[in-house]
């Protein structure tokens, strides 16, 4: 009965550290997101006022998309349980 109530309370500790890690990483990302929808904004009006170039502005908004695309998948992870492929890889293995 011991063995069992112990192995019952290492799952609920592994099961809570989980959801926490994972709570952990989507405000991260969520963090990433709103920095890279900042940096977006501000390359658009320097794009405007021409104190960058065009492939800057395109890079900006790359990286835009893909934090969004990153908050949209660990936000499903959270809301189903499931690991994220966008804290499973890296970006050089997605591109």
């Amino acid at each position: 009965m011991k063995a069992h109530f112990n192995g019952y309370l290492r799952g609920r500790t592994a099961r809570a550290r989980s959801s926490f890690s994972g709570e952990a990483r989507l405000a991260s990302v969520i963090d990433q997101a709103q920095a890279s929808r900042r940096a977006g904004q501000l390359a658009e009006i320097q794009y405007r006022e021409g104190s960058i170039n065009f492939l800057v502005l395109l890079d900006a908004q790359r990286t835009l998309l893909q934090a969004e695309d990153d908050l949209a998948q660990a936000e499903t992870a959270a809301n189903t349980g499931g690991s994220p492929p966008c804290l499973r890889t890296t970006t050089r293995e997605r591109q």
